[in-house]
């Protein structure tokens, strides 16, 4: 499994707000085939500047899923009108290895 991981903090006079491009980010699930799975969350923790403010991670089955999710007329679309207006975006993408066990075997 590819995975992307995103975090998002939106500039300080931006035209899109956080539920709205949050709402955005998430139509891509549905409209985007080689999404496995994506995750839009906000940051909601109060009494200090959070990290970011949104977080996604998109789960893919391979590299080539991920490239044709970049690819894609849906996610461009929110790309370009989103980009322009985050102060910062930082990004990991990495592959899990599911790694399996045989029963009645510990974790340790």
């Amino acid at each position: 499994m590819f995975t992307h991981a995103v975090m998002l903090t939106a500039g300080p006079n931006s035209p899109v707000g956080v539920d709205e491009a949050a709402d955005l980010l998430k139509s891509l699930e549905s409209a985007v085939p080689s999404v496995r799975s994506l995750t839009v969350a906000r940051n909601r923790v109060a009494g200090g500047p959070p990290a970011a403010d949104i977080l996604v991670i998109a789960e893919f089955d391979d590299e080539d899923a991920y490239r044709a999710y970049r690819a894609h007329e849906a996610q461009i679309a929110v790309h370009s009108r989103l980009s322009p207006h985050w102060a910062e975006t930082r990004f990991v993408d990495f592959t899990v290895a599911v790694a399996t066990r045989s029963p009645g075997t510990s974790k340790s």
